[in-house]
């Protein structure tokens, strides 16, 4: 009996030592281990304006701004490889286009990094805004001073030399390695940039080759534009298809009646979707948006509807509004009348607006942006390209002076340059 409890009491003992030591060792284990490391972002301060601008303090601190974490595709080479074969007539995949459910799962990132960055921010007393079926972006929202504190910077208050006031970052953002390792970039921590859209007007003592059509003031008429490109014969209309335009301003539904209503025009149904709040009121850019809904009309007055994304003019508003028609996947074929200079994006934004793009072309829509109205130098000074147009998966689309015969027919066409001259060649500016 008492060698069998000795041994009893040996083994309980021995138990209590090696608990002991654990704790000793989880102890001096955890005195051990050293802080969660931090990392910045690079590239997330807008020197390009504040370099030039008036410094006005600090952005109030109960300022609410809107930001979005992007994260990257997974499996980027299987999605290049998807993508060559989607698009080979020779290959079995052959229009074999994913929806955004089998792209999100294929192609997305996991759910166990979306819903890591969510808590993250949320323990940085950030507000999560907004989720995206494709995981790619996730809004949150803060406070000056929260956001101030969560990323290590300051929101400074700046006014341009036209007078526009912004604010901006004086630092790049500072994040853990874990959530770093998640994410390619921050997008709202300035909101310097804005989007130009991509019309010109031409002043009616430029006579010609710009009043060659028999529209009011020698303008093409829809039915002048089909001849001289020589599609009045096609058969092809857009009939149930449905369209879809990228917007950042709203438009007056009685100019868009009023151009059908004096060419003959169907009323093709117009549908407006709006993104991250925006008004929908009709600003100064309304006419780039009036156009557009026009010239789809007039080139496909079959379609079954055009689809209208409004969204705000900012970073976070651009890469929304190109990601909700992703996610949707109604409109097949999409354009886009809107452009910034790309070195005034960082590769946050433009590692975004690739994604979006990419996955569009796993689907099987096809997007057009214009690029520009001032050919090889966008900002007008420099050798530069503009953004979304020189995006690898976007059409960029060039604007021309077109030349017809007497008859109306095609004869040539030249791209716009910076300066309003004829220039040789194709491309240009939208």
């Amino acid at each position: 009996m008492r060698t069998a409890f000795a041994r009893v009491s040996i083994v309980l003992l021995t138990v209590y030592l090696l608990a002991l030591a654990g704790q000793g060792q989880a102890s001096s284990q955890a005195i051990q281990d050293p802080a969660p490391k931090h990392v910045r972002l690079r590239g997330h301060v807008a020197t390009y304006a504040t370099a030039a601008a008036r410094l006005l303090g600090r952005l109030p601190s109960n300022t609410n701004i809107p930001l979005i974490f992007v994260l990257p595709l997974h499996h980027k080479e299987e999605l290049q490889v998807l993508l060559t074969r989607l698009y080979d007539p020779a290959d079995p995949l052959y229009g074999q286009y994913l929806s955004p459910e089998e792209f999100a799962v294929r192609f997305g990132p996991t759910q166990a990094d979306y819903d890591a960055v969510a808590d993250y921010a949320r323990t940085m007393g950030l507000t999560v805004t907004g989720t995206h079926q494709n995981r790619t972006l996730l809004n949150v929202s803060g406070s000056t001073s929260g956001i101030e504190s969560a990323f290590s910077l300051r929101l400074q208050h700046y006014e341009a030399a036209n007078g526009r006031r912004f604010y901006a970052a004086d630092n790049d953002p500072e994040v853990p390695d874990v959530i770093a390792s998640r994410i390619v970039g921050i997008l709202g921590l300035d909101n310097a940039a804005v989007w130009h859209s991509h019309n010109s007007l031409v002043p009616a003592t430029q006579a010609s080759p710009h009043q060659i059509g028999t529209g009011p003031g020698g303008g093409l008429t829809p039915s002048d534009i089909r001849k001289a490109y020589n599609i009045a014969g096609v058969t092809f209309n857009g009939a149930g298809q449905t369209l879809g335009l990228f917007e950042l301003d709203g438009y007056t539904p009685t100019d868009v009646a009023a151009y059908l209503g004096y060419y003959g025009l169907p009323s093709v149904p117009l549908q407006n979707v709006i993104v991250d709040g925006f008004s929908g009121v009709p600003g100064s850019g309304a006419g780039e948006v009036t156009l557009d809904i026009e010239l789809q009309v007039a080139l496909a007055p079959g379609a079954s509807r055009i689809i209208v994304y409004e969204g705000p003019n900012s970073i976070t508003g651009v890469v929304d509004t190109y990601n909700r028609i992703a996610t949707d996947n109604l409109a097949k074929q999409i354009s886009s009348s809107w452009g910034l200079e790309e070195n005034l994006s960082f590769s946050g934004a433009i590692l975004a607006e690739d994604a979006i793009f990419q996955q569009m072309a796993a689907q099987g829509q096809s997007i057009y942006a214009a690029s520009g109205d001032k050919g090889a130098y966008d900002n007008g000074s420099t050798l530069s390209v503009d953004d979304p147009a020189s995006q690898p998966y976007m059409v960029g689309t060039g604007g021309t002076k077109l030349f017809v015969n007497a008859d109306g027919t095609y004869n040539h066409e030249t791209a716009w340059n910076t300066n309003g001259t004829i220039n040789g060649g194709a491309g240009g500016g939208g």
